[in-house]
């Protein structure tokens, strides 16, 4: 958030006991004392293979595979998806290219 203190963007995993996993990115932003403090989070999807993630001239790049619609959760995800966020007003936010 361009503050001078260091914040961290976070790869987030939910299994909440059914068949699926659910992964969100999620920002958490420096505070003077030095601690981190949990901002807000995104989803992402449900059973994705996540790939890499990057940070360039202040966007955050999150790389992973999913399913094509017609395919079933049970498939191996195999169609590439890139998404790409902002720190905007102190929250993540979903960037549009």
């Amino acid at each position: 958030d361009n503050n001078g203190t260091q914040d961290a963007v976070i790869l987030l995993t939910q299994n909440p006991g059914g068949s699926g996993t659910f992964y969100y990115a999620a920002l958490a932003l420096g505070t003077d004392s030095g601690a981190q403090i949990g901002v807000n989070s995104l989803f992402l999807g449900d059973r994705i293979a996540l790939q890499t993630t990057e940070y360039q001239d202040g966007i955050i790049t999150v790389n992973y595979a999913e399913r094509r619609p017609d395919e079933p959760m049970s498939a191996e995800p195999s169609v590439a998806v890139s998404r790409f966020f902002v720190v905007r007003d102190g929250e993540l936010s979903e960037q549009t290219q």
